[in-house]
């Protein structure tokens, strides 16, 4: 018991993982649009705060979208959709054993915003794959 207690308290909170791959996600359009080259090690930067399975689906994107030429678009290009992870500021957090929900303020509109997380190896991770936010990213043209 005191192990999970210590470990608990050495983890990133959520809203920390949540900032740490809103950067990243800023990172990534930017290398996206100036240097193709180091695109892969911007993928992994953002994978890292987030669950395996679409942390996969993340690093696959560029082969993905290069042979589907312009019919699929995973948000790892030049411009991201600006609502893949959602603005607004932390209202709460509801922490629970192995899944927590960080609440936004919506910056624009009224309401708020959802952003699950899992635990995964004692660590918070975005769950992408919950998130409309998310599967508005990824388009059919």
């Amino acid at each position: 018991m005191v192990a999970a207690a210590v470990l608990s308290s050495c983890r990133d909170s959520p809203e920390l993982v949540l900032q740490n791959a809103r950067d990243a996600l800023a990172d990534l359009g930017k290398v996206a649009c100036s240097n193709q080259d180091q695109l892969p090690e911007a993928i992994e930067n953002l994978a890292q705060y987030v669950e395996p399975r679409a942390a996969g689906l993340l690093r696959t994107a560029p082969a993905v979208e290069k042979k589907s030429t312009g019919q699929f678009t995973v948000f790892a290009t030049c411009k991201p959709p600006p609502n893949v992870l959602p603005d607004g500021d932390v209202v709460r957090v509801e922490l629970g054993e192995k899944r927590s929900v960080v609440r936004l303020k919506k910056r624009k509109g009224k309401g708020e915003v959802e952003v699950p997380m899992v635990l995964v190896d004692g660590h918070w991770k975005l769950d992408l794959l919950e998130m409309p936010t998310f599967g508005a990213a990824i388009q059919l043209h």
